[in-house]
């Protein structure tokens, strides 16, 4: 297994721009950050608090490490989500620690990650100014654990990153909704985005159903092609297709060509009309260019 050993950009702090692997507090962002931390102790969902967010049009971290821009009303896209926001809320570079090797590939040959479980990741304590007091981020923590699956993600979904919504093209989110019913186990479900701003069609699939279907047409493709007879006889289908589509080209080049040569027989036999002067040199000239065009 190899260890994955970097120190990454988190928002609300950037780069020193001279110690290397340092982070610095961003005075840009850093009351938003606070804000996160302070609305979500004080017993607000982070469902709430990304609708608060959008709501107040604060570009997500994406967005404000694209953009520069901490606060756009014109914005179009870069919201926030749940899942940034609960990964925001359980990191602890926010009282000033460094967490490494949270996540390793599996070997130099298979570039597949896995997570590092927590007493195997190397956490070095007070590396830079926090932005958060400890008080506050271990009470934050004791929420989060209180109420469990509801802001944890604990499954890689197998189609994270590959659904797209068919309007305005952007990926489309897997959240975790807490059921209407007191004490109702909550399902993830895959939504668009923001969708209001973008006039899509208001999604709210549930992705376990999705996923079951997703998986049983892909069984039942691959049962067809495990069976030889049918996979032989749509390859068949597929050569005969493509043997006719050659053909019908062959067939093309071989007009084209004999037109080509008509065409070249009549320029002789113009030509030799003109040096016999049955054709003057001005005709000649006017139909070869012609011809040529």
């Amino acid at each position: 297994m190899v260890n994955i050993f970097v120190v990454f950009q988190h928002i609300g702090y950037k780069k020193h721009p001279s110690i290397k692997n340092k982070l610095i507090i961003d005075e840009q962002i850093k009351d938003i950050v606070e804000k996160i931390f302070d609305i979500y102790a004080n017993c607000h969902g982070s469902a709430e608090i990304v609708e608060y967010l959008n709501s107040k049009h604060y570009l997500s971290p994406t967005g404000y490490r694209k953009t520069g821009t901490v606060q756009d009303e014109n914005k179009i896209g870069y919201d926030w989500n749940e899942v940034t926001l609960c990964n925001m809320l359980k990191n602890e570079v926010y009282i000033g620690n460094t967490v490494q090797n949270k996540k390793s590939v599996v070997s130099y040959k298979v570039h597949k990650m896995r997570t590092v479980e927590k007493e195997n990741q190397i956490r070095v304590n007070n590396t830079h100014e926090a932005i958060v007091d400890k008080d506050t981020f271990e009470k934050v923590q004791c929420i989060i654990e209180k109420r469990g699956t509801n802001t944890k993600l604990k499954y890689d979904y197998l189609l994270r990153g590959l659904l797209f919504c068919y309007h305005c093209k952007r990926k489309l989110q897997i959240v975790i909704k807490s059921n209407s019913k007191r004490n109702a186990k909550s399902h993830p479900y895959i939504t668009c985005s923001n969708y209001k701003s973008r006039n899509c069609y208001p999604l709210n699939i549930s992705y376990e159903k999705f996923e079951r279907h997703i998986i049983y047409v892909v069984k039942k493709i691959c049962n067809i092609y495990a069976d030889k007879e049918i996979f032989y006889s749509i390859y068949q289908g597929y050569q005969n297709k493509a043997i006719d589509i050659r053909e019908g080209y062959k067939k093309k080049l071989e007009q084209i060509d004999k037109a080509i040569l008509n065409i070249n027989n009549n320029l002789d036999k113009m030509y030799i009309d003109k040096l016999q002067g049955i054709v003057l040199e001005e005709d000649y000239i006017r139909v070869s260019r012609k011809t040529n065009i």
